[in-house]
Order: C-alpha cells, then structure tokens, then sequence
C-alpha cells in the first residue's frame, strides 16, 4: 500500500524528506571525484516535486555547499543573484540562503588575468551575507581569491557582525598575504578562534623534512600574532608517503597565554607534548601530493570538527 507523503503526520514526512537526502554519504577517498557530483542528486530531485517538497529539502540540500570549481562557484553565484531577484519580486520559489547555508567549502577560485579575457567577472559581494551567517568556512588555497573578493572593500568593523568561528585551510602551497595584506582580511583574521590546515606539503619552497613524521615548515609563516582570538588549532603533520591516513595535531590554548604560544609549542623537541593527535581518513600517496578532491572530501565529511 502506498501513502502519499501529503496524508503523513507533518513531523513525519519531514524526517522522510531528511533521510532521502542525506541517503548520498559514505563515499570513499579514490571515488570522491566520480560521486562528488551524486551527493546533491536525491534532494535536487525533490526539491522539483512541489513547493511544498521543495521547503522540506532546502535546508538539507543547502546545509552544506561544496564548490569545487571556478565553474561551480559561478554557477553558485548565478543562483544566489536569482534568489537576489525572486525575493524582490515576492515569488514563491523566494528562499533566503543565509538561514539554511551553514557550512562552504571552495576548491578552485582564480584571479582573472588579462591575457584570459574570456574569464567573466562576478560580483562576488553576492556572498558576502552568506559568508557572514555560515558556522564554518573552508579553502583551499588555491580559491583564496574568492574570499579576497567576498570581503574585499570592506571595513573591518563591517565583519564584526559575522558568525563564523572556525576555519579550514587545505592544500599544496599555504600562503597568507591574500588575507594580511588588506584591513578586511586582518578582520577576518581576528574572528577566528579555531583554525585547521591542512597540508603534507613540508615546505612551499620545495624541501624536504629530515624524517617521516614531522611538523611541516610552513608552520613557521603561519600569522598567528594576527589572531588574537584564536584558541584551537590543528594542523597536518607530515608522514611517510603511501600512509592510509593523515597525522593531525590539535592544540588547545590555555586562557593565560598568547596565540603565538602554537608556533613555540610546534617547533619544540617534542611538538606532541602540549597536544594531542587524531588521523584524518586522507590517503597520502606513494607519489606525488595530496589530491585537491581528498582535502574537499575530507571537510565534506565533516573531519576538521576536531574540537566540541
């Protein structure tokens, strides 16, 4: 016997709603790039069904927003602005992202250069609400230029309204003067009180680390001084290639000291004694680095909630 879901109890029908779209985890590290595009799919689907369906499913399909392209985060921005434009009308199909969206994740966002004047611009300040309400945001550094734009221009004072607390780094060349070099990115900067990185790179300048299993050298340029809130961090360590997952060491600051306390407890003899260590489920491997799909997934599946 089938049941419309109309004729369900309303709580009832909502949890329906909420299983079918959540029915996409469980994806592995070598299958992420052929499923990435899978894990939107049910909910997509429903949210066709009616209006009403598609009120249940939004908060669902859009909790979580992976970009993980320039293509995709022009897509996004369409979306955004359509949303922009049917709120002005008063449309049903009106839905205000800044209540559902709480996690994103980009990948992939370049700077436009001008011997590629095929690449459109954006107005990328379409974000800039969204970013502001989001729990968590996540980067790798290679779309570090969409965060320069969403917050580009602004006072630092107008950031003070933002919620976010946590923040996610990943990638092959951890590099900071996108942030530091405007008074909107020190801002940002000075929110964050948890802060993750991860990368198996051991330096940006190419060398390489004396043993196996060792704090990376970046470490040493991360702007710690410039976060004064910040009182959790983790980050990668580096690890013998082909290893099944990937060291993280996680700090917790004590309320009497300074942020900067994190790079001297780091570099020390024994950088495990003031922290302590998890694994995160990232292949490293035999050749090569860390693919970009593989940090995505890893955020994605929620992995740098290293702390309550």
């Amino acid at each position: 016997m089938v049941i419309p879901l109309s004729h369900l109890p309303i709580e009832l029908a909502l949890e329906i709603l909420r299983l079918a779209c959540c029915a996409e985890g469980g994806h592995e590290d070598s299958q992420w790039p052929q499923s990435r595009a899978k894990i939107y799919k049910t909910a997509s689907t429903l949210a066709l069904v009616s209006p009403e369906v598609r009120r249940g499913v939004m908060p669902h399909l859009l909790h979580t927003v992976v970009l993980n392209s320039q293509a995709s985060v022009t897509f996004f921005l369409r979306t955004v602005d359509q949303q922009r434009k049917l709120n002005s009308i008063g449309s049903r199909l009106k839905l205000d992202y800044t209540k559902y969206v709480r996690r994103i994740w980009s990948t992939e966002c370049y700077q436009p250069f001008a011997e590629h004047p095929e690449m459109p611009l954006h107005d990328y300040r379409l974000l800039y609400d969204l970013f502001g309400k989001v729990q968590t945001l996540g980067f790798n550094f290679k779309s570090l230029h969409l965060l320069y734009e969403v917050i580009g221009g602004s006072q630092p004072d107008s950031l003070a309204s933002w919620t976010y607390k946590r923040v996610t780094f990943a990638g092959t060349l951890p590099m900071w003067n996108y942030i530091t070099s405007t008074s909107a990115g020190l801002s940002f900067l000075n929110h964050i009180t948890h802060l993750t990185i991860w990368s198996t790179v051991y330096s940006v300048f190419g060398d390489t680390p004396s043993d196996a299993h060792t704090v990376p050298n970046w470490m040493r340029n991360v702007p710690f001084h410039l976060m004064p809130n910040l009182r959790h961090f983790a980050f990668s360590l580096i690890r013998a290639k082909g290893s099944t997952t990937t060291p993280v060491l996680v700090y917790t600051l004590p309320s009497t000291e300074s942020p900067k306390i994190f790079l001297d407890w780091a570099v020390a003899p024994d950088p495990l004694k003031h922290g302590s260590l998890i694994h995160v489920n990232v292949v490293q491997p035999a050749g090569g680095v860390v693919s970009d799909s593989s940090w995505e997934l890893a955020y994605y599946r929620g992995e740098n909630g290293c702390w309550p």
